[in-house]
């Protein structure tokens, strides 16, 4: 079970690791994980106002990683939380903002991408990511804790894109590469109502018998 937490950063968190071929190796302390390198998971959200303008949220100047740059509403997936559960949890504690209560609006109708590696610095991510337009949201709704999150801003498409083009680590932690773009051209395909399709990172394809081995150890 997710811990709350007063502090920016949780060091103590037990995440489920993978080491660089794929192969489970158990749970362990997010500091531990971080340090040695170890594939993890995260759970990210695209929140999309009525105008199809993109949330993305101002780092907590306290976070040890990148403090103050832009990111979406992300985090890591503790202990057994699925990546929905992950998602909501980590918008609650980021966001405290009613549409995280239309908790029905998320499912995996909504999913951009599985298990899709986004690697930055000494951070190996394996990433879900989904989309939502809550009900009746403004953008002057937003609320956000300041243990968390230092500000936000709406984007649009192309702006958000041009954010990723310049991948600049002062600026945002959005990097140039297969993960951001994956969304990217998702985001096009849905805002312009075509059909879009679920994108697996493959990495994790033997993980459920993988995870059955090391628990029997």
């Amino acid at each position: 079970m997710r811990m709350k937490h007063k502090s920016a950063d949780k060091t103590d968190e037990l995440l489920k690791a993978w080491d660089d071929n794929g192969k489970y190796l158990g749970m362990f302390p997010r500091k531990q994980v971080h340090d040695k390198g170890l594939w993890h998971r995260e759970a990210a959200c695209i929140i999309l106002s009525p105008k199809n303008h993109i949330l993305c949220i101002k780092r907590s100047y306290e976070k040890s990683s990148y403090p103050g740059a832009w990111a979406l509403v992300a985090g890591h997936v503790v202990g057994d939380e699925s990546p929905i559960e992950a998602t909501l949890l980590e918008g609650e504690e980021e966001l405290n903002m009613p549409l995280f209560a239309e908790r029905h609006n998320l499912n995996d109708d909504h999913r951009i991408c599985s298990d899709m590696p986004n690697e930055r610095d000494d951070n190996k991510a394996l990433v879900t990511c989904y989309w939502m337009r809550p009900k009746a949201l403004r953008p002057d709704m937003v609320m956000f804790q300041e243990e968390e999150v230092a500000g936000f801003q709406w984007l649009s498409l192309r702006d958000f894109k041009e954010m990723v083009k310049r991948q600049d680590s002062r600026e945002s932690i959005f990097k140039d590469n297969k993960y951001y773009n994956t969304i990217c051209d998702y985001l096009e395909k849905l805002l312009s109502n075509k059909k879009t399709s679920v994108i697996d990172g493959q990495f994790l394809k033997n993980y459920g018998k993988q995870e059955k081995t090391v628990a029997s150890e």
